[in-house]
C-alpha cells in the first residue's frame, strides 16, 4: 500500500475497531491451543470474535470500497465470508479450522490493518516503538477521538 490519503471518518473508526478485535483474537490465541480445545467458552469466544471481525470488515468495505483494492492483505471479503459461515452455518463449523484462522491468518490481517492505518493517517506512527507485552504487537494510538457527529453518521450508514 503506498501513498497517503485520508479515510472517511467512519472507515477510520472501523479500522480502529478491526484492530481492537484482531488484538482480542491474538490474546485468545496466546492462551494456547490446549486451553482452546478444553474450554467451550474460549471456542464460543472465538466464534463471536470472528463474527464481529467479519461484521466490521463488511462495514469497512462498504464505507471505503477502494481500501480492499489498495490493501488486499486486509482480506476483507474473506473476513466477511468467515463471518457468514460462522453466523449461519454454526452447526457445521470445525473448531480446529477456526483455530487455524485465528492463529495463522489473522496476524497477517492485523499487520496489514496497522500498516493501512498508518499509511492513511488514522494512527500516529510515533506510537510504533511501544509494544503490547501480551501480544508482542506494536501499540497504536489514535490521532484523535471520534466525535458524536461521526458516531451519528456511522449509525445512519447502517
Amino acid at each position: 500500500m503506498s501513498g497517503s490519503s485520508a479515510l472517511h471518518p467512519a472507515a477510520s473508526q472501523y479500522l480502529c475497531d478491526l484492530l481492537d478485535h484482531l488484538g482480542a483474537a491474538d490474546r485468545l490465541v496466546s492462551r494456547g491451543h490446549d486451553a482452546y480445545q478444553a474450554d467451550e467458552m474460549l471456542r464460543f469466544a472465538a466464534e463471536d470474535l470472528l463474527i464481529r471481525i467479519g461484521e466490521i470488515a463488511g462495514r469497512l468495505h462498504r464505507s471505503c470500497p477502494q481500501l480492499a483494492e489498495k490493501c488486499p492483505e486486509l482480506a476483507l471479503r474473506r473476513l466477511i465470508d468467515v463471518r457468514n459461515l460462522v453466523a449461519h452455518g454454526y452447526s457445521i463449523v470445525d473448531p480446529e479450522q477456526l483455530w487455524s484462522i485465528l492463529e495463522v491468518n489473522l496476524p497477517a490481517v492485523r499487520a496489514a490493518a496497522a500498516l493501512a492505518g498508518e499509511c492513511m493517517g488514522v494512527f500516529d506512527s510515533s506510537a510504533r516503538p511501544q509494544v503490547d507485552p501480551v501480544s508482542g504487537f506494536p501499540t497504536i494510538s489514535i490521532n484523535r477521538p471520534i466525535t458524536t457527529a461521526e458516531i451519528a453518521d456511522m449509525i445512519d450508514e447502517d
